[in-house]
């Protein structure tokens, strides 16, 4: 029998290629996936209700602005309304919870039968802007918060190895392992474009980067054979269009198609520029998918060297260089580096494309396959 999944998403899904390349795969192994999207800008004009690829889209518009924390609370209760009217007379073997805000949705709803997986696409304790005081007891509130909703779940898929630590450890038969990997059939290593200067760029969600951003673009500041393109959407967009302003070589273009455009984007790039905040606690174990896309398509990448998990890797494999991405000086030298050895740059986009192989989406994500017990069809 053909099992229904329901997916709860608090994005528009522009696409968002995290949860597109889970729901194709689900709907390639003979399910029946819809997903209920929060819709916060309506002038942008998604469809109310299309289907993609075999995926049925349905969209919830309640105006808000992301990343403005309780001046959404009215929006986001009324998202949920939306999904509990539209769940009422439905019935679905899975609700699939994309985030923790996706599980909250998840628990307002009238369910059933139904049973919950819980994907888990960021280590929800790494909360706040700044250290500070009330940090600490934030993160013991977030991590209380995840705990029940793992407990609650059919299975809870991670991406950051920091659920293998305590006190996630009682729960780990909850766990699945569901790495972000890029899919080789929407971003493929393709020749890099032909160009009179050097590209620095950044594809991806735009948030909690202003610092680094900043430092980057007054580090091309007289570069004249270097430019700069930031392609996403996020809460910092408004405030980076305007900063670029003061910059001749740098270009803030906005969101993207990360389902058909991500190839064209970093054909057109020779470096990637990955700068995070280097307090985050994630730091030493995250993974972002910036940094695989660079590894299946040769892009050398600068890091912020506080992210050792990746760095390590970087520095092992000659993937690229890591940084202080807040030091204007340091990411000028690296851009220099990359820039004017072209022998250095050549041999790191071989080595990243020689380990490329060991990032396959294609096998990762058949642990949905246990998630769902597809194997007992």
């Amino acid at each position: 029998m053909k099992k229904k999944i329901c997916m709860l998403l608090t994005n528009a899904f522009a696409p968002d290629v995290r949860v597109y390349k889970e729901a194709r795969y689900l709907v390639e192994q003979g399910c029946s996936v819809r997903i209920l999207c929060w819709d916060r800008n309506p002038m942008a004009g998604y469809p109310r209700t299309e289907v993609m690829d075999g995926i049925k889209i349905i969209r919830f518009r309640r105006p808000s602005v992301a990343g403005t924390g309780y001046q959404q609370l009215g929006a986001f209760f009324g998202y949920i309304r939306d999904c509990r009217k539209y769940c009422k007379k439905k019935q679905f073997d899975y609700f699939h919870c994309n985030d923790f805000d996706g599980a909250l949705v998840w628990a307002f709803l009238k369910r059933g039968p139904s049973k919950m997986i819980f994907d888990m696409h960021e280590y929800y304790e790494d909360v706040g802007k700044k250290p500070g005081f009330f940090r600490p007891v934030a993160r013991w509130a977030m991590r209380k918060a995840t705990i029940h909703m793992i407990m609650r779940s059919e299975y809870a898929l991670y991406e950051n190895d920091l659920y293998l630590q305590k006190p996630y450890r009682k729960i780990q038969k909850k766990l699945l392992s569901l790495k972000n990997y890029p899919d080789a059939n929407l971003v493929r290593c393709a020749p890099k474009t032909k160009s009179s200067v050097f590209r620095v760029g950044y594809h991806g969600a735009l948030r909690t980067q202003i610092p680094e951003f900043t430092t980057l673009f007054e580090a091309v500041k007289g570069m004249d054979d270097v430019r700069v393109d930031i392609h996403g959407a996020g809460p910092d967009l408004k405030m980076l269009k305007k900063l670029s302003r003061n910059y001749k070589n740098v270009f803030v273009h906005g969101p993207f198609n990360g389902v058909t455009e991500l190839t064209g984007l970093y054909a057109n790039t020779d470096v990637v520029f990955a700068g995070y905040r280097p307090y985050s606690y994630t730091r030493e174990y995250e993974e972002v998918v910036k940094f695989f896309e660079c590894i299946l398509t040769g892009t050398p990448i600068i890091l912020t060297e506080a992210y050792t998990g990746m760095g390590k890797r970087i520095q092992k494999y000659g993937f690229g260089l890591t940084c202080d991405t807040l030091s204007a000086g340091q990411v000028r030298a690296s851009i220099r580096l990359l820039k004017d050895d072209r022998s250095f740059w050549e041999t790191c986009r071989k080595n990243e494309l020689r380990e490329a192989k060991k990032y396959d989406w294609s096998n990762e994500v058949k642990i949905l396959n246990t998630a769902y017990q597809l194997d007992k069809l």
